[in-house]
């Protein structure tokens, strides 16, 4: 991974997560009860551009990926349990020394907790951090979770919801998570109006401020010992049809904060498609709104998962879909504008096609090029929702798009023996014909391809191929695709 719950009942939300070197986004989502597709979650680029991210399968299991920079398999892992915990709800991704750590919500013995647990390099050995456990029936939805040097804490602001009835929204919540990743402050608080889930928060050291923008189309203000401040509407001018027109502006991403002016990239809350650069200017007491620069010519989509990212010139990218797929039917056009630091349009990317899009996030690996993930729906004309990743060079052509490896239904099932295997190893698929099977090891090397002939199909294992862990990647002839990880040893 919110109001997506609210409009689709069928994803939960976004996020961002802010590390202390650069600035990351990560995707948090939530899989509904009864959802038979694919639902991509969080992403992030590896220091060697590598793409780790999660996803919800059609089997209904978390699963972590790494892949490599267009999307090949490296290494996949399920995250359906942990110490005993359920994992109900896709989770950040924080990369330390080593290992990812998530944090989430899970059930234990029908009681709910938020977690945080760790993963090795290799999505393997598990292990938990620290609970806190959740009152009878609440969930905790939150979009983003930030690093603030000045407290030391990964803090994160979001609400709680009834687990029954999505659309009873309680109040919000604030956390804190220590460096070690335990939760050093957990504090829920009320505002002036009826809580709603918070797409942006943002800290101004200047005046010891919380700003935070929710999805109820109000701005808020809340000091540092978490006690509500200010809440208004950013009333955003701008001209429509050569008209005059003001429209109420939600904030998705804010970057830069020069002298309490908070630069961020907001939209129109329902309007047709109007985007916005906005200043604000934080008081201790109030948000004024300082400068807007409309961009409403070309249009980038009403779609409320849009998508504001720096790269490494300083550059600004948007993504943005033609519509909102769950009122309107699926978005066929896929767009990533870039900027200059002055916000003057260098390039517009535009990708169509007749599945459906909607963009969960968007990331810029360490080349400057982008990385856009999601869902389309209708990719294989059966009607249901896929994982998509699209890789863009840093000067506007595509590099790369397909679809995210799921195990799709019991047709595509794939049986593989032994495992952990020696020597020799065996691949069986359901009533579909598998055709192409390719080993990846950790790093990301493609170390062995076998054409499948028959089900089963058996064949040697190379001398040369080390012990060690495998992502088996086999490929159908419709081009569908399903992953399994392979333990190899030596007698």
């Amino acid at each position: 991974m919110n109001y997506k719950i609210l409009l689709l009942s069928t994803y939960f939300t976004l996020s961002h997560l802010f590390s202390a070197a650069q600035p990351d986004t990560i995707l948090l989502g939530y899989p509904a009860a009864g959802v038979g597709s694919s639902v991509i979650n969080e992403t992030r680029i590896l220091s060697d551009n590598r793409i780790i991210f999660t996803q919800f399968t059609t089997d209904k299991k978390h699963q972590a990926f790494i892949v490599d920079s267009i999307g090949g398999i490296v290494y996949v892992n399920d995250l359906d349990e942990v110490a005993g915990f359920t994992i109900f709800s896709s989770i950040y991704i924080i990369e330390g020394i080593g290992k990812y750590v998530f944090i989430g919500n899970a059930a234990r013995d029908s009681v709910q907790y938020f977690i945080s647990f760790s993963l090795d390099s290799t999505l393997e050995n598990i292990a938990l951090i620290d609970t806190v456990r959740l009152e009878n029936d609440t969930w905790l939805s939150f979009e983003n979770m930030k690093f603030n040097p000045g407290n030391e804490l990964w803090e994160t602001f979001g609400v709680v919801r009834r687990i029954s009835n999505s659309a009873n929204m309680l109040e919000y919540f604030y956390a804190g998570i220590d460096k070690n990743y335990k939760f050093n402050k957990f504090k829920k608080f009320k505002t002036k109006y009826k809580p709603n889930y918070v797409f942006e928060f943002y800290w101004v050291e200047s005046v010891r401020r919380y700003m935070f923008s929710c999805f109820n189309q109000s701005t808020i203000l809340v000091d540092e010992d978490i006690n509500f401040v200010y809440e208004d509407a950013i009333r955003v001018p701008y001209i429509e049809n050569g008209s005059p027109n003001v429209s109420i502006f939600i904030m998705y991403n804010c970057t830069d904060d020069e002298n309490n002016i908070v630069f961020c990239y907001g939209k129109e809350s329902w309007g047709a498609y109007t985007s916005a650069f906005v200043w604000l200017d934080i008081k201790a007491d109030t948000i004024i709104l300082a400068n807007a620069i409309p961009l409403n010519t070309p249009p980038l989509g009403v779609q409320v998962e849009s998508h504001m990212r720096k790269d490494g010139n300083g550059n600004y990218l948007i993504s943005g879909t033609n519509n909102l797929p769950w009122l309107n039917g699926p978005s066929n056009t896929l767009k990533v504008v870039k900027y200059t630091p002055n916000q003057e349009k260098i390039w517009e990317f535009s990708y169509s096609d007749d599945k459906g899009f909607v963009i969960w996030d968007m990331e810029i690996d360490h080349n400057n090029d982008i990385v856009v993930v999601g869902d389309a729906w209708n990719m294989y004309g059966d009607g249901q929702i896929h994982g998509f990743l699209m890789k863009i060079y840093s000067h506007g052509t595509l590099s790369s798009y397909q679809e995210i490896p799921d195990n799709f239904t019991d047709k595509y099932k794939i049986q593989i023996t032994p495992n952990p295997a020696v020597s020799k190893i065996c691949i069986q698929s359901s009533t579909e014909q598998a055709r192409i099977a390719r080993f990846w090891d950790v790093s990301g090397r493609l170390v062995l391809t076998e054409n499948i002939q028959a089900s089963p199909h058996c064949f040697d294992l190379p001398g040369t191929l080390l012990p060690g862990f495998y992502a088996a990647e086999v490929l159908f002839a419709d081009g569908r695709r399903s992953v399994q990880k392979v333990v190899v040893t030596k007698n």
